[in-house]
């Protein structure tokens, strides 16, 4: 936990980049998919994917969504 958090700056400038964030997806996003678990995203984007070639995942940590992904393709 922050100390002095109600007077501290950075949290107050996290809190209006949600309001903004939040608004901008309200305004721009209504219809935009949404997924509380990162394995929820991928199951949706291999059903997606219908186009023959390649399909890359980038930011591969100990590689469980490439496997998952290589396992469902």
């Amino acid at each position: 936990m922050l100390k002095h958090y109600g007077s501290n700056l950075l949290v107050d400038l996290q809190i209006d980049a949600k309001k903004e964030t939040l608004q901008y997806i309200r305004d721009n996003m209504a219809d935009a998919p949404y997924f509380e678990k990162h394995q929820q995203l991928v199951k949706f984007v291999v059903s997606e994917a219908s186009l023959p070639g390649l399909y890359l995942e980038f930011g591969v940590g100990r590689g469980k969504s490439i496997r998952w992904i290589g396992s469902h393709a």
